[in-house]
């Protein structure tokens, strides 16, 4: 054991494993192979090195990865990772609400702006597979995530990608390039439960129903108000069994024919209405 840069690094030989227990107070390189659990204290950060081989309990999430460089310099990263169960929301503190932000302190018409720098992929040279039994992020809960990830040339990709997720599926595929800071969404979902996606996604309960989405999008640009203004695109939503909490769709429809025929519906009068939420 010794320590890089104010790290703790442990250098393990191909035949030696650890097996139990690993706790520690400070930052974590583990180069090699263990079997056990990780425990960090004081909100250090764990990095698990090349050729690691590796099976642990991380919090609540069983891991096992194998990690490993193709080749040197320049480094070419390849890894293989399965994770039973992961909160990714947990290591996140959840968002603040806008009125307990207080009032903004940029000048009036303008907004703050998020910067978009994909250089980095230039350097990059990745290869492997992700494999999530549970996951969830920003609310979204999913299962049976996979994911392979690949990054050279100044791109990256995640594709294929799949999971399911609220009664149905998402497949597709996520791609960056560093030139031009260009990002491409292309996703599918499939019978997808839309009330509870979107009561845990986006805090709304507005909508119920099962539905289809397709997605096949572009856009690029140095900060995320410009990508969002450049997107480019298509977009499909098929939503069946549809309805709109507090809209009475049935008398709606109703009283448009009836206007449009210049009778009055007796229907129009009804108190029953079984599309009504």
């Amino acid at each position: 054991m010794s320590k890089e840069n104010g790290r703790i690094v442990m250098d393990l030989g191909k035949s030696i494993v650890i097996k139990g227990d690993l706790i520690a107070s400070e930052d974590l390189t583990l180069y090699g192979r263990m079997e056990g659990s990780v425990t960090l204290h004081g909100g250090h950060t764990l990095t698990i090195g090349r050729f690691a081989d590796i099976k642990a309990k991380i919090d609540d999430s069983n891991l096992q990865a194998k990690l490993g460089l193709a080749k040197f310099s320049p480094p070419a990263y390849r890894f293989d990772v399965n994770i039973d169960q992961l909160n990714v929301d947990r290591y996140f503190p959840p968002a603040e609400k806008a009125a307990a932000a207080g009032p903004s302190k940029e000048a009036p018409g303008k907004t703050a702006d998020t910067p978009v720098d994909l250089t980095a992929l230039k350097g990059l040279d990745a290869n492997g597979k992700v494999q999530v039994g549970a996951l969830q992020a920003r609310g979204l809960k999913l299962a049976d995530v996979k994911a392979e990830v690949r990054a050279a040339n100044g791109r990256a990709e995640i594709a294929p990608h799949s999971a399911n997720l609220y009664g149905g599926s998402v497949a597709g595929a996520i791609a960056a390039q560093a030139d031009g800071n260009r990002v491409t969404v292309k996703e599918k979902l499939t019978n997808v439960n839309i009330g509870p996606l979107l009561r845990d996604f986006a805090q709304q309960d507005r909508l119920e129903g099962r539905g289809n989405l397709s997605l096949d999008v572009a856009a690029a640009g140095p900060t995320v108000e410009a990508i969002k203004k450049a997107l480019a695109g298509s977009a499909r939503v098929d939503l069946k069994d549809g309805a709109i909490k507090g809209i009475n769709i049935a008398q709606v429809l109703r009283k448009a024919k009836s206007r449009l025929s210049g009778e009055q519906s007796e229907a129009a009068s009804q108190t029953e209405n079984p599309y009504m939420l």
